[in-house]
C-alpha cells in the first residue's frame, strides 16, 4: 500500500492474491482469505483457484461504470485513447464524422472526456459542473456524446 500511495494512486482497488496454496500445510485459507477481502488463495501450478480470481477482478474492474457513449471527431484521437486507458470499450463504429465509441468508464472520466471534447464550444458549459442526467443527448456539430 505504501507503493500505492507513493504514487498518488492510494485509492486504487487491490487483490489480495495467496498464491502456491498447492504448497500450504493444513491451514484455514478462508479464515486467510476473508481477513484480508478482496483477497483469493490459488494456486498456479494447479490452476487450483484461478477461475475465483478471474472473477474477483472482473467484479472491481467494473465497479461503479456506467455506460457511456461518445462521437470523437478523428482529429481527437488522443481522447478515443484515454477512453481505452481510463475504461473498458464496448464497441466502435466508424463514420464520416469520427468514431462512435460505447464505454464503461467512472463517471469522473467521462466528465473529463466530456470537458476535452466540447472545451471551447457551447456545448461545454454543459458538463462544465455536475454529470449529466442519463437522458442528455446534446448534439454540436459532428460532436456527440450521451449518457
Amino acid at each position: 500500500m505504501e507503493v500505492l500511495d507513493s504514487l498518488g494512486k492510494a485509492d486504487t482497488p487491490t487483490i489480495t492474491c495467496f498464491n502456491k496454496i498447492d504448497k500450504a500445510p493444513e491451514i484455514d485459507l478462508a479464515a486467510i482469505v476473508k481477513r484480508y477481502k478482496p483477497a483469493e488463495a490459488i494456486s498456479a501450478l494447479t490452476g487450483e483457484g484461478l477461475d475465483r480470481l478471474a472473477k474477483l477482478v472482473a467484479s472491481l474492474i467494473g465497479e461503479g461504470r456506467e455506460e457511456f457513449s461518445f462521437e470523437i471527431p478523428y482529429s481527437r484521437a488522443d481522447l478515443l485513447s484515454e477512453i481505452y486507458r481510463r475504461g473498458r470499450v464496448l464497441n466502435e463504429e466508424y463514420n464520416s464524422r469520427g468514431v462512435k465509441v460505447t464505454c464503461l468508464l467512472l463517471p469522473a472520466d467521462a466528465r473529463s472526456i466530456l470537458k476535452r471534447l466540447y472545451k471551447g464550444q457551447p456545448a461545454y458549459e454543459t458538463f462544465r459542473e455536475a454529470q449529466p442526467p442519463a437522458d442528455t443527448d446534446v448534439q454540436t456539430g459532428a460532436l456527440r456524446a450521451t449518457r
